[in-house]
């Protein structure tokens, strides 16, 4: 069974492989190699296609409980450093972080990507990629140095200019440990990544709130920032034990760096979708509207992103050794968008329908304005539920050009939206980026499946169930909500997500094939579970 560009793309992996130079990770002849000897154990293949399903399987229950031990320590974090700083404090370091996170990206997530997709790869390969991503680490932290007096004039707020200094850093801490966590995602190492992303985590969040309790006001905030780069680049050279060669030979490594070129270019225009409104609200209204409008969008994103990485982050690794395999590919494809869907539509209605209880109890009454912003924005991040899979299939085929020349035609349409927006204030802004965002989903969805194992159909009857039940639970907890406005806050919270969820779960059982479907993301649930727990 032969599908467009399904096979070109696989064969054009092969090929490039076959060009590579160099002792691949996992070969006889690096087993023997005394640089290999402290880490043969970590880099061997014996074993790994056999026991694809059980480590995919592991990887998402080992994964989802480290997310959502990350999403209890950020909601707790973001709930004190609330009340210590100001939303002028977070809209500073907020100016900043969208120009540092724009950077960071275009330095190591391409490159990070193509180690993790590649099939078979070398140890000079790798070393290659690791000495460009640092030597490109340091330049762009030396130009973002020099660039602080320029980013302060940019938003007519002084106080930028130490801010911007500190967090050049970032870029440094970034590049050294980028490649050694990428083999850590090729290899399937979920466990211990998901210990990784704890821990960074708690760490900076402790350190962000001591220093916040002494009155350091938007340093808390850098400290936040600095601290989890720096955690996890601990991580990925203890957890790996490699150590970058001088690389002798660079054959193989322009195909590495097409591919990655391709995605780097993705994941900018990506970011800058999602982060140029806070650069436009910081320069057209000011700081503490930025503060107010980044607040929201980072509560209502974490606990979506949390749903969604620990899929993302198998997904690709294990799609990528599926590639052959059309039938198995389609059969992960589905059950892991079904997965993300049963989740996470409920989720963000609940949010949506809350919005105003959450933020009073999460932030305090200072952010109250930041409560329509969530509740728009909740219905943007339904948009992403079904586009988010789409970088699966782009990469793991090996189609990122093709995702490329997308993002060139859809991301400046978004960015687009913030000016159209920005006449009604920031609840205009997160009303035309939201509109837009479902505009092109259709479009998104169909230039993503074509020509791969997986076809729209899939898409949809992997999503239309639990959108359903969603949207007549919201409209009933919706009629619930209004009746208990008057309440305490905690008591309306308590009510509307009770409501919401009663009427989920009758809906669910009644509808047998819903409730089949979700029967079985449950046993696969399950059966992750037991296996994470058994090491």
């Amino acid at each position: 069974m032969a599908f467009e560009g399904f096979g070109r793309d696989a064969a054009a992996s092969s090929e490039a492989s076959k060009a590579d130079a160099g002792v691949p990770f996992g070969s006889a002849a690096q087993a023997s190699d005394p640089h290999w000897s402290a880490t043969w154990a970590f880099f061997r293949h014996q074993g790994l296609a056999v026991s694809l399903g059980r480590r995919a399987v592991r990887g998402v229950a080992a994964t989802a409980g480290g997310q959502w031990l990350r999403f209890i320590l950020h909601i707790a974090t973001t709930m004190v450093l609330a009340r210590l700083v100001t939303p002028e404090d977070y809209g500073l370091v907020t100016m900043v972080v969208a120009i540092t996170g724009l950077a960071e990206r275009l330095l190591t997530v391409g490159l990070r990507t193509a180690t993790i997709q590649r099939r078979e790869i070398t140890d000079q390969q790798v070393s290659a990629l690791f000495w460009i991503t640092v030597i490109l680490g340091t330049i762009v932290s030396a130009l973002f140095a020099g660039s602080a007096e320029l980013i302060s004039a940019f938003y007519g707020e002084p106080e930028l200019v130490p801010v911007t200094l500190a967090m050049s850093s970032i870029f440094v801490l970034t590049a050294f440990g980028s490649q050694h966590i990428a083999l850590l995602d090729r290899h399937m190492r979920f466990k211990l990544l998901a210990v990784m992303e704890v821990t960074a985590l708690g760490v900076a969040g402790v350190a962000a709130i001591v220093v916040g309790a002494l009155g350091m006001g938007y340093w808390a905030i850098v400290v936040l920032h600095l601290a989890q780069p720096a955690v996890k680049l601990a991580f990925g050279w203890l957890g790996t034990g490699w150590k970058p060669q001088l690389p002798r030979a660079w054959a193989g490594v322009r195909s590495l760096l097409s591919f990655g070129a391709y995605q780097t270019l993705f994941q900018v225009l990506t970011y800058s979708s999602q982060n140029l409104d806070n650069v436009v609200i910081g320069n057209a209204i000011g700081s503490s509207a930025l503060g107010i409008y980044s607040r929201a969008y980072q509560l209502l994103l974490v606990p979506i992103r949390e749903l969604q990485s620990p899929l993302h982050r198998v997904a690709i690794p294990t799609l990528s050794r599926l590639q052959d395999q059309p039938e198995r590919f389609r059969r992960f494809y589905r059950t892991g968008l079904s997965g993300t869907a049963h989740a996470a539509i409920p989720l963000i209605l609940l949010l949506a329908l809350a919005s105003d209880e959450i933020i009073l109890l999460a932030l305090g009454d200072q952010w109250i304005e930041a409560g329509p912003i969530f509740r728009v924005l909740a219905f943007a991040g339904l948009a992403t539920v079904a586009g988010h899979a789409n970088g699966w299939l782009y990469v793991a085929l090996g189609r990122v050009r093709r995702q490329a020349l997308w993002g060139l035609v859809a991301h400046p349409l978004l960015i687009a939206s913030f000016f159209i927006g920005l006449p009604w204030g920031i609840v205009g802004v997160a009303t035309a980026y939201t509109v837009t965002r479902w505009l092109l989903l259709p479009v998104s969805l169909t230039l993503a499946t074509s020509g791969t194992p997986v076809s729209l159909g899939d898409v949809g009857r992997a999503v239309w169930r639990p959108a359903c039940i969603g949207a007549i639970a919201y409209i009933a907890a919706g009629q619930v909500r209004e009746g208990v406005l008057l309440a305490p806050t905690v008591v309306t919270l308590a009510i509307a997500a009770t409501s919401f969820l009663l009427a989920y779960a009758v809906m669910l059982a009644a509808w047998r094939p819903a409730r089949a479907e979700f029967r079985s993301l449950l046993d696969v649930a399950r059966q992750g579970l037991r296996r994470a727990g058994n090491g």
